[in-house]
């Protein structure tokens, strides 16, 4: 049971018309009901269905694309899909987000959630499993999250735009089987992406 694919399926999923099917919507009222907000220290169950792995999807501290996920599904599920349990849920997910100012660990303001190409600080495309700093104030605008958190991740977006009004590719992952432009060159997916952003916020300014 591997939560951040859960989320990202129920939103793909969903975003291609199939919300209705009951498969898409028991994903979602599963994930509601087991989706961890701790923050660190927490002692692995044995029972179902946190046990297995210890250091990964349900370690010690909830995985945060794992909720990022969440929070991304949350953004284009049906109406009905949101009982009681799913807005609790939904209001965990976004103050577990925020507690992290959305890109930063809890634990040491200067150190990124992630490490290594997981870091939500270098624009990803294609998205996979984690999500970058575009995606993940996207996600939370699009759920009419504001304050100064949102605001100073839309700030260190904005610095990594060139002079031309462009953002580059920073990180891609491993193999795969069509290219989505070379690293440190401008990118029209991050660059599609971070306008989009932009957008949600009534900021976008078109030179």
């Amino acid at each position: 049971m591997i939560p951040c694919f859960m989320g990202n399926m129920v939103w793909a999923l969903t975003r291609l018309g199939f919300g209705d099917r009951h498969e898409v919507r028991s994903t979602f009222d599963w994930l509601v009901k087991y989706q961890r907000f701790d923050d660190g220290g927490w002692s692995p169950s044995t029972i179902f269905p946190y046990k297995g792995s210890r250091e990964r999807c349900w370690g010690r501290h909830t995985c945060y694309w794992g909720v990022t996920s969440l929070l991304r599904a949350m953004t284009v599920v049906p109406h009905g899909f949101w009982t009681s349990e799913a807005e609790e849920a939904k209001k965990k997910a976004i103050d577990f987000a925020l507690a992290h100012r959305l890109i930063w660990s809890s634990h040491d303001p200067a150190k990124p959630i992630a490490t290594k190409n997981t870091r939500p600080q270098r624009l990803t495309a294609p998205l996979s499993y984690y999500h970058d700093a575009i995606e993940i104030t996207t996600t939370m605008l699009s759920l009419g999250v504001r304050g100064e958190a949102i605001d100073d991740v839309i700030k260190f977006v904005i610095s990594k735009r060139n002079e031309k009004g462009r953002w580059f590719l920073e990180n891609s992952p491993g193999s795969l089987d069509s290219s989505w432009g070379a690293k440190e060159h401008e990118n029209k997916w991050i660059t599609f992406r971070a306008l989009r952003m932009l957008k949600l916020t009534g900021r976008l300014e078109l030179d």
